[in-house]
């Protein structure tokens, strides 16, 4: 019996007096990290083609890849939501992946290590993602784009829900993102600067179209950000005082979290009625411009928030919600 007829998911081809064996695998499955090893092995092939573009093997296959990006290159380059949009995604898959208790994309770099045993060559066959990315972005409308993003959160092929939340609630759960020395900084941050960004481009783009000053955006962003942190904190702190009675330096702790949206639009809304005010702007003109940016981000934000930090956004009552009554 042939190899290919052993299994579905190899199939062999003859093109000119050469023999191809295309091996059909899922990026979350230990089954095909198998398949792809025995082939290797069984067939000892000249050449292994893989589909990865160089970027995306250097990152499999180099463990420094955080330590060799170069930030300030990437925003010169405009190139931070793409890198931003791969970086949620291969994290999300690899959550994925350790639901199943495999490793992300564990075929390719088990094609990596057996054409490396047998001393095949190795072809990356992959365009680069960014190129497909933007391709595919450009082509997107501004509907079309926010649900996109949400396809990565929502595409559980195969997992049972309540095995997912459990695997969410548990320790095993990694939150971190990155830690280097003293501090740490989670993935619910990355996903709120996140959100910020995709904001600000929205809004920059819309306060084009509105022909506002070149410049109001930014400066909304740098006067109302760190005032609507402190008056976020504040509206928290103010529902929540017997927390803080016995221990009131505890207030300034926001890394600890305890910041409410509530406050945050409030601190928010005041700091874009004075920066109007000063700058002979309508409020309500601007406020129209940057209303999606906050909706957006507040979106982007609450993903974070219940994939890494297990809060949930909705849960169950046994409140009564209708009264029956004689009539």
């Amino acid at each position: 019996m042939s190899f290919e007829s052993e299994n579905k998911n190899v199939e062999k081809i003859v093109v000119s007096n050469k023999t191809y064996y295309l091996v059909g695998t899922s990026h979350i499955s230990e089954n095909s990290v198998k398949l792809v090893k025995e082939v290797i092995e069984r067939v000892q092939p000249d050449t292994v083609s893989i589909e990865l573009d160089k970027k995306r093997y250097e990152k499999y296959t180099n463990s420094n890849q955080w330590g060799n990006t170069d930030i300030i290159k990437i925003i010169k380059e405009k190139k931070l939501v793409v890198l931003i949009s791969n970086i949620v995604y291969s994290a999300y898959q690899k959550k994925l992946a350790n639901t199943k208790g495999t490793t992300q994309a564990g075929e390719l770099i088990q094609a990596v290590k057996s054409a490396k045993e047998i001393g095949a060559n190795i072809q990356l066959i992959d365009r680069d993602i960014q190129v497909t990315f933007k391709r595919m972005w450009r082509h997107l409308s501004f509907l079309e784009k926010p649900k996109l993003f949400m396809t990565f959160f929502t595409e559980f092929d195969d997992i049972e829900q309540d095995k997912l939340e459990e695997y969410l609630e548990s320790d095993s759960f990694d939150k971190v993102f990155i830690s280097f020395g003293p501090f740490t900084i989670y993935w619910y941050a990355v996903f709120i600067v996140f959100g910020i960004i995709i904001g600000y481009f929205v809004a920059n783009r819309r306060a084009k179209r509105a022909a506002l000053p070149e410049d109001t955006i930014v400066d909304l962003l740098l006067y109302g950000l760190p005032v609507s942190i402190i008056s976020a904190r504040l509206y928290y702190v103010l529902f929540e005082l017997p927390l803080y009675i016995d221990d009131p330096l505890s207030i300034f702790k926001i890394w600890e979290g305890g910041l409410a949206i509530h406050g945050g639009l409030i601190g928010a809304v005041l700091t874009g009625v004075i920066y109007c005010k000063k700058k002979h702007l309508s409020f309500w003109n601007v406020a129209d411009v940057v209303a999606p940016s906050i909706v957006i981000g507040q979106i982007i934000g609450r993903w974070g928030n219940f994939l890494f930090m297990t809060q949930k956004i909705m849960q169950l009552v046994n409140i009564p919600m209708t009264k029956k009554t004689k009539k």
